[in-house]
């Protein structure tokens, strides 16, 4: 539909006439194509396709998402291309946040901000993806709001297994860089969050263009900072 003045399609699942589809995309050749996967089996369609693999680290560890990026590498070896744009990247999106110093945190309101995002997503997701789901199948795709209904979660748990990057220049520095070495060519930032105030945000965007990015390019994290740098900019 993006390459061709007319479209149709025959198949099992799809009968669609002839059509002139438009508008077309104005950049040529046409955009990459991003598929979203958050497991191995859908990180491999998205490897043979060969198209852009998206995730979130948030959910999970990033050492859970390592196995993911492995078996989207290893599908690329023999991909058959989905369309003539061929797109061999990674992109993870997470909560950013860099503070001049940790004590910080709580005067910007970071947890309370981390576990907003958390129950938003539940709740969009329960609403309106999962509402045929029983209390329980729901609660086992989000289990964080059981556990921290009952007291047992601790929302610095996603900062301890690096789903978010959050810290010092210092320590977000450390942080995007185990995101490179585990195969992430891009860092979709969110950063305005919750109930951090202005100020904070523009500060963290202010410490991650003065001193991560330049420190990225040093280290040779190259990738990284482009995406960081990119990111930035529309921020």
């Amino acid at each position: 539909m993006w390459e061709s003045e007319y479209y149709e399609e025959h198949s099992e699942f799809l009968d669609f006439p002839k059509r002139m589809v438009t508008p077309k995309p104005y950049q040529y050749p046409h955009p990459p194509v991003w598929m979203a996967a958050s497991s191995e089996a859908t990180a491999k369609m998205a490897g043979e396709d060969a198209v852009g693999l998206l995730c979130f680290s948030i959910l999970q560890p990033l050492s859970k998402l390592r196995p993911v990026i492995d078996t989207y590498r290893k599908a690329q070896e023999s991909a058959r291309p989905l369309s003539k744009v061929v797109t061999n990247q990674v992109g993870i999106y997470t909560l950013v946040h860099c503070a001049e110093s940790r004590s910080k945190f709580e005067q910007n309101r970071l947890w309370d901000s981390m576990w907003w995002w958390y129950q938003s997503v539940a709740k969009f997701t329960i609403d309106w993806e999962l509402a045929s789901l029983t209390p329980a199948e729901q609660n086992r795709v989000f289990p964080l709001l059981e556990k921290q209904a009952r007291g047992d979660f601790d929302i610095h748990q996603f900062d301890k297994e690096d789903m978010v990057i959050v810290g010092t220049p210092d320590e977000c520095l450390e942080k995007f860089i185990k995101y490179e070495e585990a195969g992430v060519d891009q860092v979709l930032c969110y950063v305005n969050f919750g109930f951090l105030p202005n100020e904070a945000v523009l500060k963290s965007i202010e410490l991650l263009g003065d001193y991560v990015i330049p420190e990225l390019k040093k280290r040779g994290a190259s990738r990284m900072a482009k995406s960081l740098a990119s990111g930035l900019r529309v921020a």
